[in-house]
């Protein structure tokens, strides 16, 4: 270093030790990117300049790439436009910018086995990846954080968990909070690990769903809702409250439940799952809600990420993201 200018003085304006400038300017690992960041930028103010700190300097200056991967499922033809992916997107694109990483977002259609031939530095895997796919990504060995419902097995995974397992517990205690002694479900496959979460659940309260209450629909597609509630009301046998997994399927069958004079909250409770995101003042759903935040999860997505890209010999882990229950303004529908 320059004569005028110290390892003491850089690390006392920066509140760093010595052996962590050190560390920087020999570009060894075990500090985190805003402490180099910082020291650098006291480095440059302090007018320091060699070969060594330039390439530091430039290293710092390059930007990188991210590809996020949302991997459809066979009947969605637009899944990035789905309202979580969608707000994943758009939060991942302002985060990352702090970051100085470039994101690209790409929607993938079923059945895709490779990644998409790009230069980038890392991945984010969401939706509904095949396994192929998955170990294909990991073979590049390149940083990559998984983004998903269900926890991978594999050791090597960073991933970014729903909690769907502890959903299903949680719609099951507010439902009997409710006083519902009989429950079920009407959702799709997406959710399976969620209705698992509710049959455990009452499993521990010495209740069950009844055969004829587990109700799962093949396909995302909302329209398919009003068929399991027609065999409810065509049996006479109504359970005191229902789990459906999204809003649009709730609006598919409120015509129904009117035509049959069945009123929501007092003749049958129903809970959804729910995204946060902007939407129009009368666009918001009536019933509880438990909603996933993309902000938020786009935020632990994005500190993890880049933790990899510092630190790439860190163990991988696993971030559970926490699903909130929030009621309806209204309370009831009257029909």
């Amino acid at each position: 270093m320059q004569k005028h200018i110290n390892m003491t003085d850089i690390a006392k304006m920066a509140g760093v030790t010595q052996a962590t400038v050190s560390r920087i300017i020999n570009q060894k690992p075990g500090f985190r990117k805003a402490t180099r960041d910082r020291v650098l930028d006291i480095m440059s103010s302090m007018g320091y300049q060699s070969h060594i700190f330039e390439q530091i300097q430039q290293t710092r200056r390059k930007t990188l790439t991210c590809s996020l991967l949302v991997c459809s499922l066979s009947e969605q033809k637009h899944s990035l436009q789905l309202p979580f992916f969608r707000g994943l997107a758009d939060a991942l694109q302002t985060i990352f910018q702090k970051y100085r990483v470039e994101l690209r977002a790409r929607e993938l259609p079923f059945g895709v086995l490779v990644p998409p031939e790009e230069e980038t530095d890392a991945y984010l895997l969401c939706g509904a990846p095949s396994d192929s796919l998955y170990h294909n990504i990991l073979s590049t060995r390149k940083p990559f954080l998984l983004i998903g419902d269900q926890e991978s097995r594999d050791a090597e995974c960073n991933q970014i968990i729903f909690s769907t397992l502890k959903t299903g517990v949680q719609i099951v205690n507010y439902l009997l909070r409710e006083n519902c002694r009989r429950i079920g479900y009407l959702a799709d496959r997406t959710c399976l690990e969620i209705c698992a979460g509710m049959e455990l659940q009452l499993q521990k309260n010495g209740l069950t769903i009844r055969p004829e209450d587990r109700k799962i629909l093949f396909s995302t597609d909302a329209s398919h809702a009003p068929a399991g509630l027609e065999e409810w009301l065509h049996a006479n046998s109504l359970p005191d409250g229902i789990f459906i997994n999204h809003v649009e399927s709730l609006r598919t069958i409120l015509p129904l439940l009117k035509q049959h004079k069945i009123r929501v909250p007092e003749d049958l409770k129903i809970v959804i799952l729910g995204t946060s995101v902007r939407k129009k003042a009368d666009d918001s759903p009536i019933v509880p809600t438990f909603y996933l935040f993309p902000k938020t999860t786009a935020l632990l997505a994005a500190r993890r990420l880049m933790d990899i890209l510092e630190h790439p010999d860190e163990p991988p882990c696993s971030i559970l993201v926490p699903r909130i229950l929030r009621l309806p303004k209204i309370n009831t529908i009257k029909p």
